[in-house]
């Protein structure tokens, strides 16, 4: 999905029609096989913090406190 983003699109329409498939698959599609609801079980009476560039919010679906989230970007390096 990333490296298609940097495909040479002929239009912009194509270009964020690929982009806005993709988000929506990643972002509100869900897609969850237990792990980081696992996960969570783990660590949810611990004293935690969660550093990602995982940005689809499968760790505040599963119970993570977003309060204790850092979503790291190309930006943030």
């Amino acid at each position: 999905m990333y490296s298609g983003g940097f495909y040479p699109f002929e239009t912009l329409e194509e270009h964020w029609a690929y982009w806005s498939r993709y988000i929506y698959i990643n972002r509100y599609m869900d897609n969850d096989n237990g792990t980081y609801k696992r996960l969570f079980e783990l660590v949810k009476d611990k004293d935690y913090f969660v550093l990602t560039t995982n940005v689809d919010h499968q760790f505040q679906k599963a119970g993570f406190d977003k309060k204790r989230q850092y979503f790291m970007t190309n930006n943030s390096l």
